[in-house]
């Protein structure tokens, strides 16, 4: 599953680190990461609108606004992208963990 987003979308973490997410994966990865999400509602259906676009019932377009919009209420969007070196990106060769 990676079905990758027309545009990505920046986020900041719980550790003010600004986030890439590019892609399905990237999405759900971190909604599920949240232990406590600022916006119950808003956070589930980000996350269901994720699941269904995986499974292949919901366009893709769909969940990533779907997530920005969760990103917007919750005050963790990143309007601009970041310089480079502000983004914490996977490593693909060990197994996806962040560098």
């Amino acid at each position: 599953m990676d079905e990758r987003f027309a545009t990505p979308v920046y986020v900041v973490d719980g550790s003010r680190i600004i986030r890439e997410i590019a892609c399905l994966e990237d999405a759900i990865d971190f909604l599920e990461a949240l232990r406590a999400p600022v916006n119950g509602t808003v956070h589930e259906t980000a996350l269901k609108a994720c699941y269904r676009a995986a499974a292949g019932l919901l366009p893709v377009d769909n969940a990533r606004r779907a997530f920005e919009s969760f990103a917007k209420m919750s005050r963790i969007l990143e309007d601009a992208p970041p310089q480079p070196w502000m983004i914490q990106v996977k490593d693909e060769t060990d197994g996806g963990a962040a560098k």
